[in-house]
């Protein structure tokens, strides 16, 4: 049986903790404030989609992959 994927929100905080960033960091590097990287990673908000594009790209980037569908 096929590992099932943690939710985009886990991954993308997972990542970043990989990556040793604050949330600050992360958020700078998307274009928005560590308060929007917040509600994201804990799932209260999902990211827009020109954000989302961002986070693929980035996520791409550092060897990792959240789509945009994912969310």
């Amino acid at each position: 049986m096929a590992k099932k994927k943690a939710p985009p929100s886990i991954r993308l905080k997972e990542l970043r903790v990989r990556r040793k960033l604050s949330m600050a960091e992360l958020g700078k590097l998307l274009g928005v404030g560590s308060s929007r990287v917040f509600d994201w990673e804990s799932g209260r908000h999902k990211p827009s989609r020109d954000h989302g594009i961002a986070i693929a790209a980035l996520t791409q980037a550092f060897g990792s992959e959240i789509r945009v569908e994912d969310w």
